[in-house]
């Protein structure tokens, strides 16, 4: 009995389920003074109902269709039987504009539950008066994964037709940029070493870009200030004196070492797969340098791709490329139609993805899309990923933002970083090589899934075992002196007027100390007129970049631009105190008054201090290198580096076939 009076019960509270029929308070029969009203139906017999309580549903299922039926409300609550004729207002033609819409009929909600989402329905006959499940609801859950997947769908092209409009912009600034800075016409492509595109350029264009080769090749004398010869006519100083006959652990280092080494200092990396998930991954990499130009991204980026491909991946990098390499690329390169820079012919700008390069992408259909830069051909790849649902990484190398202020153009930065958001935005991934530079982009509102892939340093290949006095007396150096060492291109995006600022109050202070710059830059010549007594010895790499670190007594680094500051992290490893600009590319590795000192960028006066510091003191200097060789060497492992993006690509797999499994609409959107 007491099944069937919640039966009765369940029949009640569904009453707008019914067929129109009323119920009234009639239909029962109440026990008189006890205020119960007992069986007037088989189903209710013998069940006591609470009659105040069951007006009280009736009148709530009342007041319900009232709102869903003005009609059939005003009969059930009082508002007279049956419906009201409509009163004529008019007629004619033009009765449509105020006559009432004729509504179709409801189908009232009371033929189904209705759960939290509006959208799921479970019907009422497919369920017993406990709850449980007696059908097949399986075509209700099939009409609400179409509904998703139609809204994903639609999501996507929304997504995509941004990511056009985007990429139709971004191309447009790129050529202005060429038309302005350029006096030779834009060409749509230049014929590299795999394209599909045939263009013959004029001999205008043909003439002005073999001045800016001639440019980049011609010899810029180093300068050695303490030496017999002051000037001599070579780029280099290894090209005078190899470290490697004159230092025995540098002859050590030279034999056993192999091209990989001697190009990207580093060991050649060991296997280490089964420290992971044994699964190998298929990886396009899209970047605007690779081996075109020696820096640190290009150097990054090839070590990575050795690293990943000895452990059982597979590469293949789409960049541009040039007649001369600067270094000897590691993996199958795919080149990208480019113009180079005007002004700066080392670097190039990548044009298009053209048609050859797009076909040879799908064929090898890449289980991740890894862009390390965000230029034309970045955006298309970006493009190209979310049409064929192909996770993408995108890691931050360059701050190219805060290049802008070096060539005038710093009123641009803002409406820069509105392309930056737009592009990091919708990566899957965002790959940093800081917590500083993490933080930066949150700030302008880039943190989809930001995550820190630091840099790495190979402790063998950089060590204080490279100290050799005789190298130090062939520049000039004598054993007791302090050499302060600078190691970076040479462009004033490094912020080399603090440096030059730096040694100028520094030897007008009478402090003995030699200032020694590596590197190579279209400054270079400018900046050895303005410091006389400063040894530039050009580029170095291999044996000859490590015992130049390491016969050095201080590291000097004033740059804001970087990302994460690779030279700095060699010098430590070199066994160096360093002096470095608070910005995001040094604070993450190093630590003030640990390893080195944190100065101000914008105040000469705290470099001067802390290098005069330095400079005076040997037991700081001893104390302070010890503690950065520790760090560098215990926290910047490769296999630690690398292994952790090897994670990074598990991850971004994985949690990519989940999403689609699940049919989850993404969360991010445009603007």
């Amino acid at each position: 009995m007491a099944r069937e009076g919640g039966a009765a019960s369940s029949d009640a509270s569904c009453y707008v389920g019914q067929s129109r029929r009323s119920l009234s308070e009639s239909s029962l029969q109440v026990e008189e003074g006890s205020g119960q009203a007992t069986g007037g139906s088989p189903r209710s017999r013998g069940s006591n109902f609470d009659l105040a309580s069951l007006n009280s549903r009736f009148r709530g299922s009342q007041e319900f269709l009232a709102a869903r039926d003005p009609e059939e409300g005003r009969r059930l609550l009082g508002g007279g039987g049956g419906r009201r004729p409509q009163q004529q207002r008019g007629g004619g033609y033009l009765s449509f504009l105020w006559r009432p819409s004729q509504k179709k009929p409801v189908k009232r909600r009371g033929s189904g539950i209705l759960t939290r989402n509006r959208s799921h329905m479970l019907n009422i006959r497919n369920l017993s008066p406990d709850g449980s499940s007696k059908g097949d609801l399986s075509s209700l859950w099939q009409d609400l994964h179409e509904k998703e997947r139609k809204m994903s769908s639609e999501w996507r092209a929304g997504k995509a037709n941004k990511l056009v409009l985007l990429l139709a912009l971004v191309a447009l600034a790129w050529t202005l940029i060429v038309l302005l800075a350029s006096p030779v016409p834009a060409v749509s492509s230049v014929p590299q070493h795999i394209v599909d595109i045939n263009i013959k350029i004029n001999e205008h264009i043909e003439s002005a870009m073999h001045e800016d080769l001639e440019l980049s090749s011609r010899v810029t004398p180093i300068q050695l200030p303490w030496s017999n010869v002051t000037s001599p006519g070579v780029n280099s100083f290894a090209d005078l004196i190899k470290a490697d006959r004159i230092c025995p652990f540098a002859h050590e280092a030279s034999v056993r070492s192999t091209d990989f080494e001697k190009q990207f200092g580093a060991h050649e990396f060991e296997h280490v797969f089964h420290q992971y998930d044994n699964k190998t991954r298929r990886i396009a990499l899209f970047t605007g340098a690779y081996s075109n130009i020696r820096d640190g991204v290009s150097l990054t980026l090839n070590k990575m791709v050795a690293f990943l491909e000895s452990n059982g991946h597979q590469f293949e990098i789409f960049a541009p490329t040039n007649d001369r390499p600067a270094l000897h690329a590691v993996g199958k390169v795919l080149s990208v139609p480019s113009i180079p820079v005007p002004g700066r012919p080392e670097y190039r700008l990548s044009l298009l993805l053209s048609p050859y390069l797009q076909k040879e992408l799908s064929s090898f259909d890449p289980d991740v899309v890894h862009i390390a830069t965000p230029d034309v051909v970045g955006f298309q790849a970006l493009l190209w990923a979310k049409f064929h649902n192909v996770p993408t990484a995108c890691s931050y190398h360059t701050r190219f933002n805060s290049y802008l202020k070096y060539y005038h153009v710093g009123a641009l930065e803002p409406a820069s970083w509105l392309i930056w958001r737009e592009f990091y935005g919708n990566c899957d991934h965002v790959y940093v090589p800081s917590k500083e530079i993490k933080a930066e982009l949150e700030a302008h509102g880039i943190n989809k899934d930001v995550r820190i892939w630091a840099r790495g340093v190979d402790a063998d290949v950089f060590s204080p075992e490279f100290r050799c006095p005789v190298w130090r007396n062939n520049i000039g150096v004598q054993d007791k002196e302090v050499v302060v060492l600078l190691v970076c291109r040479m462009v004033w995006e490094k912020n080399l007027e603090l440096f030059a600022k730096t040694v100028e109050e520094l030897q007008s202070r009478g402090l003995k100390f030699k200032s020694v710059v590596v590197g190579e830059g279209p400054v270079r010549e400018e900046l050895q007129k303005r410091l006389p007594q400063t040894a530039f010895l050009g580029g170095l790499k291999g044996e000859d970049l490590s015992t130049a670190y390491a016969n050095a007594d201080v590291f000097f680094f004033p740059s804001t631009t970087e990302t994460f500051g690779s030279t700095t992290l060699e010098a430590m490893a070199s066994g160096l105190p360093v002096v470095v600009a608070n910005s995001s590319g040094s604070n993450s590795i190093v630590q003030h008054n640990v390893n080195g000192f944190i100065a101000d960028p914008k105040d000469v006066g705290s470099f001067v201090d802390y290098t005069a510091q330095l400079i005076r003191d040997s037991e700081l200097r001893e104390r302070m290198g010890a503690a950065g060789a520790s760090i560098a060497t215990k926290d910047f492992q490769y296999s630690k580096i690398f292994g952790t993006l090897m994670e990074y690509y598990t991850d971004l797999i994985m949690g990519d076939r989940i999403s689609g499994a699940l049919g989850d609409t993404p969360s991010g959107s445009f603007g």
